[in-house]
C-alpha cells in the first residue's frame, strides 16, 4: 500500500496520467507540446517516488516478462531495419521501444484501484464530450444553431468536417477514431452494471455514441460497433461461475432488446434532420467489405497496398525486411513506411517470426484478462478494457492507429489491471476478509 507520506504524489501522478489520457482520447495526433510536458512531470514525479522507495516500483514476474520479451523482439527488428538501411528504422524506435518503456513504468507504480476508477471517469467523460462535439459540429452546420458559436479545437491541417451524399451523411472528426474502443467499452458496461443510476448514464452514453457513429458515416467504425455486442456474448460464456453467467446473460438479453430500441431512435433522430437512406448505409458496408471489386477509393488503395506490402514480405518470409521499411506502394510522403493495412505491414516489417511473437503477447494478454473473470469485482472492471481493446484491435487492421503514442494506451490499459490483479489478489480479490471494503471503493 502507498504510505501516507506518498499520498499525494502518487495523486498528482495519477491525475496528471489522466489528464494525458485524455488529451490523446479527445485530441489525438495534436497539441503534442502540451503532451511531452505531461510526461515530463509524469517521469519526474516517478523519479521523485522511487528516490523515497526504491520498493514503489512493482511489476508481476509474467508482466515483466511479456515486456522484456516485446522490447527483444521489437529491438532485433529495428536492428535489421538499420541493417537494411530502411528510412524509417530509427523513426520507429519511439514506438516500438519508448512508448513501450513508458507505460512499462506507469504499469509498476499503479498500486491503487483509484488509478482504474480514475481513468475509467475519463472514459466516461470522453464517451459524452467526443458526441456532444460531434453532434454540436453537425447542428451547426446545420444551421440549427448559429454555427459562428462552434470552436474548433483541431488545427486546420487535420481533415474534418461534413459530407452530405445520395441517401446517406459522413461526419470526420480525428477523435472519432477513440470510439472504437469507448464505443464497445461503454456497451459493456451499460450490459453489465447492477447500480439502476449508473445504468441510465451507460444507457445514454451509448444513445449518443450509437447516433455518432451512425452518422459518421465510417463503415469500419458502424462495423466494429455491431460486432462488440458478439464480442461482449463470447465473454460472458468464458465466465466460470455459473450462477454470475447466469445473470449476466439474462442481463445481456434483455439489454439487447433496449440497444435496439437506442438504435431506432437515433435512426428517426438523425433522419429528422438528413435525408437518410438506410439501404445505402448497408450497401456502403457492402462496399467495404467487397476488397477486390469495390470501386471506393479508400477501398482500392488498400486493395493496392495489400499486394504491395505481400510482394515485399515474400523477399524474405521468416524475418521480413525490418521495422521502417517501405513497399513499392507509399501511402504518406512523411512516413513513407506507416500503412494502413497494419497487420499486413507488421508482416511485411518483421516476417512469420516477428509477427507470430506480437500474435502470442497479444493472446497471452487476452487469455489472461480472461482467466480473471472470476467475480463481479474483476468483471466491472476487465471486461469492458478487453471489449475495448480487442474491438480496437480489430479495428487496427484497416487503420495504423497503435503506430501511434495517443492510441498505444489501448494496449497497456489491460495489462495495467493484469499487473494489478496479480499483484494483489491475495490482498483484495482472494481474501473475503477484505472483500466488502475493496467492493466499496471500487464502486466509489
Amino acid at each position: 500500500m502507498i504510505k501516507q507520506g506518498n499520498l499525494n504524489l502518487y495523486n498528482i501522478l495519477y491525475f496528471t496520467y489522466s489528464l494525458l489520457l485524455f488529451l490523446s482520447i479527445f485530441l489525438p495526433t495534436t497539441y503534442n507540446q502540451i503532451k511531452i510536458v505531461l510526461l515530463f512531470i509524469i517521469i519526474m514525479l516517478f523519479l521523485t517516488v522511487l528516490f523515497k522507495n526504491l520498493n514503489a516500483f512493482r511489476t508481476s514476474a509474467n508482466v515483466l516478462m511479456l515486456w522484456l520479451i516485446s522490447l527483444s523482439i521489437g529491438s532485433f527488428f529495428i536492428f535489421v531495419g538499420i541493417i537494411n538501411s530502411n528510412p524509417g528504422a530509427v523513426s520507429s524506435i519511439t514506438v516500438i521501444l519508448l512508448w513501450p518503456l513508458l507505460y512499462l513504468i506507469i504499469t509498476g507504480f499503479i498500486c491503487e484501484i483509484t488509478f482504474f476508477n480514475l481513468i475509467n471517469k475519463v472514459f466516461i467523460f470522453s464517451s459524452f464530450l467526443i458526441p456532444a462535439y460531434g453532434l454540436y459540429y453537425l447542428l451547426g452546420n446545420a444551421r440549427v444553431i448559429p454555427s459562428n458559436l462552434f470552436v474548433n479545437v483541431f488545427p486546420e491541417d487535420i481533415m474534418q468536417g461534413i459530407g452530405l451524399y445520395e441517401g446517406y451523411i459522413e461526419v470526420s472528426i480525428p477523435n472519432f477514431s477513440s470510439l472504437f474502443f469507448l464505443g464497445p467499452f461503454i456497451l459493456t458496461n451499460f450490459l453489465i452494471e447492477r447500480n439502476k443510476k449508473k445504468k441510465f448514464l451507460y444507457g445514454i452514453l451509448l444513445l449518443f455514441i450509437t447516433i455518432i457513429v451512425l452518422l459518421s458515416g465510417r463503415r469500419t467504425l458502424l462495423l466494429i460497433f455491431a460486432l462488440s455486442f458478439l464480442i461482449v456474448f463470447i465473454f460472458i460464456l468464458n465466465i466460470k461461475d455459473r450462477y454470475l453467467k447466469k445473470q449476466l446473460m439474462v442481463n445481456y438479453i434483455k439489454n439487447i432488446a433496449l440497444g435496439i430500441i437506442f438504435i431506432v431512435i437515433s435512426y428517426f433522430l438523425i433522419a429528422r434532420f438528413y435525408d437518410i437512406d438506410l439501404s445505402v448505409i448497408v450497401e456502403n458496408l457492402e462496399k467495404a467489405l467487397s476488397f477486390g471489386s469495390s470501386t471506393d477509393p479508400s477501398t482500392i488503395a488498400r486493395y493496392e497496398q495489400f499486394f504491395a506490402l505481400i510482394d515485399g514480405f515474400s523477399e524474405n518470409p521468416l524475418f521480413g525486411q525490418g521495422f521502417g521499411a517501405v513497399a513499392s506502394v507509399i501511402r504518406s510522403e512523411e512516413q513513407p513506411w506507416a500503412y494502413e493495412l497494419f497487420y499486413v505491414a507488421l508482416l511485411f516489417h518483421a516476417g512469420i517470426i516477428g509477427f507470430f511473437v506480437y500474435a502470442l503477447l497479444t493472446f497471452w494478454i487476452i487469455w489472461q484478462g480472461i482467466k480473471i473473470l472470476k467475480n463481479y469485482i474483476n468483471i466491472k472492471y476487465m471486461l469492458p478494457y478487453l471489449t475495448g481493446t480487442i474491438s480496437f484491435l480489430l479495428a487496427s487492421a484497416s487503420n495504423p492507429y497503435l503506430t501511434k503514442f495517443d492510441y498505444m494506451w489501448i494496449i497497456f490499459i489491460p495489462i495495467m489491471y493484469i499487473n494489478y490483479y496479480f499483484l494483489y489478489k491475495k490482498r483484495y480479490f482472494e481474501d473475503g476478509e477484505n472483500l466488502n471494503v475493496y467492493t466499496k471503493y471500487s464502486n466509489s
